[in-house]
């Protein structure tokens, strides 16, 4: 969301993104449907309970600097199993609803698979990355996190020479007084914890 090129990047994954999506989301509305034909409260409850978290997720990447990561907006993924579920078990044809439910299966393990051994698609390991600098920093070298909240667990997890972490992009309150929050979030940071 704050990368200039956003679109582009999106538009790239497009032949990705748009069967996954149109599955998910028929999937989804229909088991909406089904729960509001059921029961108005449960609809609403699971309604709301889906698109809050993938508000302020949402809004907060948006509003900060810090990037949107699926895992902010994990609290959305029981209702969202809820409806995802509802809409293959009322599917009325059983062929229908076993290749759907299939199709989604596949969907899930294409996506772990990704995940855990796909480095493209790796979280931040910033416990390898901190063993790596322990064998290769030599006193006074910079090192610039390229996610300002990155910097602090390099520290954390970093053992050998004097080194300079800092995180990047800084933040604002890096002008004001520091005084009663030493760390600001996405502030500079170096190892001993001055801006």
């Amino acid at each position: 969301l704050h990368m200039p090129e956003r679109a582009s990047i999106i538009w790239g994954y497009l032949p990705l993104i748009v069967p996954v999506m149109l599955v998910l989301c028929f999937l989804v509305i229909f088991g909406a449907f089904q729960l509001l034909r059921e029961n108005l409260r449960k609809f609403w409850f699971t309604t709301l309970w889906l698109c809050f978290p993938l508000g302020f997720a949402l809004i907060g990447s948006i509003l900060t600097v810090h990037p949107f990561n699926v895992r902010y907006s994990i609290l959305a993924f029981p209702p969202f199993l809820t409806l995802v579920s509802l809409g293959i078990v009322h599917m009325k044809n059983d062929w229908g609803r076993a290749v759907v439910a299939a199709g989604v299966l596949l969907i899930s393990l294409a996506s772990l698979t990704n995940y855990f051994f796909n480095e493209r698609y790796h979280r931040e390991d910033n416990r390898s990355a901190s063993r790596f600098l322990s064998l290769h920093a030599v006193p006074d070298d910079l090192v610039i996190a390229s996610a300002a909240y990155t910097a602090q667990n390099l520290r954390h997890y970093y053992h050998g020479e004097r080194i300079k972490i800092v995180g990047y992009p800084t933040h604002k309150s890096l002008e004001e007084d520091n005084s009663i929050h030493p760390d600001p979030p996405g502030a500079l940071y170096v190892e001993d914890g001055h801006p």
